[in-house]
């Protein structure tokens, strides 16, 4: 019922008071009919405009879960990708700060760990699509509470976490690393990178390899992919 029955029902209520001829038992009995005929109009509009925004709601969640799924799935496959490459890096790593009589310094050994010690990590999810939800404070319309609250924690912890990793990691490799490989990297009369045993026992290399911190990446790795499979299972449940 809009503001403008409204007042047109009220209009009709002070009319009949003051409408002359009538006793005032015949006029309570029409004011009467009148104010039920304004709460019954009004609390019909209010459920039908409860169970349209129900019905947005329904359609909002349904569009926001299957994008999300979508984007989760291709976020999974990225980081399972990428973490199978950290996994290379930190055994990598390993491999040289091993006392040196247990490391392989045949020409293929060394080539083939030192070509996995040296590449920046990154990882870009989709998170658009939460962030544009989020920012209309509708993140609500996802009825499931356990699943509201997975999306929450991965997308303001899990995520936001190991991208902090890989920032550092990537500032530390670019700075660091990066210096001690223009300072100390030699190369054949082909212009071909020496990895050989004197570069990778160098106290300073090792030292450096001490602080890749591929350890902690792949905890966080671990965790986001985790609660994206769990995210999921959980879409799949409810639709």
């Amino acid at each position: 019922m809009s503001a403008h029955d409204v007042i047109k029902q009220s209009s009709r209520i002070a009319a009949i008071l003051n409408e002359e001829g009538k006793k005032m038992k015949h006029k309570l009995g029409e004011i009467l009919l009148e104010i039920i005929i304004i709460v019954f109009a009004i609390t019909l509009s209010l459920l039908f405009e409860r169970w349209r925004q129900n019905v947005e709601d329904r359609n909002l969640e349904h569009t926001f879960l299957q994008g999300l799924k979508a984007d989760l799935g291709n976020d999974v496959n990225q980081l399972e990708a990428a973490s199978a490459k950290w996994v290379q890096m930190e055994n990598a790593t390993r491999y040289f700060i091993k006392p040196e009589s247990q490391i392989n310094w045949s020409r293929d050994s060394v080539n083939y760990w030192g070509s996995r010690c040296f590449h920046n990590v990154y990882f870009f999810p989709s998170t658009n699509r939460y962030e544009a939800l989020k920012s209309t404070g509708k993140i609500t319309v996802i009825e499931d509470k356990r699943l509201q609250n997975d999306i929450v924690d991965l997308y303001q912890t899990k995520l936001p976490d190991l991208e902090q990793q890989l920032n550092f990691f990537n500032t530390f490799a670019n700075s660091q690393v990066m210096a001690h490989l223009v300072n100390n990297l030699k190369r054949d009369e082909n212009n071909n990178a020496i990895l050989d045993k004197a570069f990778f026992t160098d106290m300073r290399m090792r030292n450096l390899f001490s602080f890749y911190g591929i350890d902690d990446i792949l905890k966080r790795s671990e965790s986001a992919l985790a609660k994206s499979r769990e995210i999921l299972k959980e879409i799949d449940a409810i639709q």
